[in-house]
């Protein structure tokens, strides 16, 4: 037990509830019985419209959360896959280091082109003598491209060309 309980002479007082209030009472609102009617129907309406909202919001995180579970199932069994292969991949390379120990790597090795480029025509012959008609005949496709097009082109017209006629009519 506590001091306070205890001693008789101290007696805790209670406050006393205050005479006024600070906020203004609450306005009591007196309706007709239409509107009173058309009140409630109205606070019944939105209340089932809350509910359907809640209901269907409920429906959607159930559906969210099966959609997530799916997808985690099948990423896990995609990395289970993914985990096969590089196991796989693994015990290959093990395989290959063993081999590749006996093989002894060529002596001469080309460079990889550093760029890829267009495959150039063989270089002429050095003497003319050698060339032929055929080697100067070009095929479809060693076309060449269309001649450019010159700035200022005079344009010759025939001697029988007459300039159309403009009939302009006044009024």
């Amino acid at each position: 037990m506590s001091d306070n309980e205890s001693d008789p002479e101290i007696v805790q007082e209670e406050p006393e509830p205050a005479a006024e209030t600070v906020t203004k009472p609450k306005k009591k609102w007196e309706f007709t019985p239409a509107r009173q009617a058309a009140l409630e129907k109205a606070h019944k309406k939105r209340s089932e419209k809350a509910a359907e909202k809640k209901k269907l919001k409920i429906e959607t995180e159930k559906k969210a959360l099966e959609i997530i579970e799916d997808r985690r199932l099948q990423t896990t069994a995609d990395d289970d896959k993914l985990d096969h292969v590089i196991y796989e991949l693994d015990k290959l390379k093990k395989h290959m280091k063993q081999t590749v120990k006996d093989i002894e790597p060529p002596e001469k090795l080309k460079p990889p082109p550093l760029r890829r480029s267009r495959k150039k025509a063989p270089p002429p012959p050095d003497t003319e003598s050698e060339l032929t008609e055929s080697d100067y005949v070009t095929t479809e496709t060693e076309s060449l491209p269309p001649p450019r097009r010159k700035r200022s082109q005079v344009v010759e017209r025939s001697e029988d060309y007459q300039p159309p006629k403009i009939n302009v009519v006044f009024g």
